[in-house]
């Protein structure tokens, strides 16, 4: 059996795009992009990719760059965007995540970003239906950090990661269940 025998190529984005602010577990003020393609059918549970932009990117910037709009739309599922906190807190861009040893005012300031993609996920369950089995993250540089740092501390509920550039950014990784990942890093 090969589960990635119909998947289908990239095609145009026509679904719903939200942008929605929600406060955070713990206390921040935090922003999210959710996409959701035409291609969801009503009732049924659907794959969801949690997409994380890398150091001082943007959910915004990695909708554009990663195209993952386009391959949800042609294969049904869901694609969240968090964002990072904010490097300057009023201004935009410019967002880091605590993956760990790694980056910025997010590890500095010990920010719990797996508590907040783990309230994230229980938002959205509540929203449409989630296919529990097949949550997913993907992330670039320190994005990819974080879908590490999610792996190891979120494994109950992230079935895989895919990340590009990144690394393992804490000391202790024991997850309760095992984690596929597909790990891009090279100089080419």
């Amino acid at each position: 059996y090969d589960p990635y025998a119909t998947a289908k190529p990239a095609t145009s984005a026509l679904g719903v795009v939200r942008d929605e602010w929600i406060d955070a577990p713990d206390g921040r003020r935090r922003h999210f992009r959710l996409y959701l393609p035409t291609t969801l059918r009503e009732g049924e549970a659907a794959p969801l990719l949690i997409a994380l932009h890398g150091g001082l990117g943007t959910s915004e910037q990695f909708a554009a760059n990663s195209g993952f709009d386009e391959l949800a739309e042609a294969n049904g599922f869901a694609v969240v965007y968090p964002d990072g906190i904010r490097a300057v807190p009023n201004r935009p861009g410019l967002q880091t995540w605590n993956g760990g040893y790694c980056c910025g005012p997010a590890a500095r300031q010990d920010v719990d970003d797996v508590g907040f993609v783990n309230f994230l996920i229980d938002l959205l369950s509540e929203r449409f239906a989630v296919d529990a089995t097949r949550i997913y993250a993907a992330g670039h540089s320190n994005g990819a950090i974080m879908a590490y740092r999610l792996a190891c501390e979120l494994s109950d509920r992230i079935a895989a990661i895919g990340v590009q550039a990144g690394s393992l950014g804490i000391d202790d990784c024991r997850p309760s269940k095992s984690v596929s990942v597909l790990h891009i890093h090279g100089l080419a």
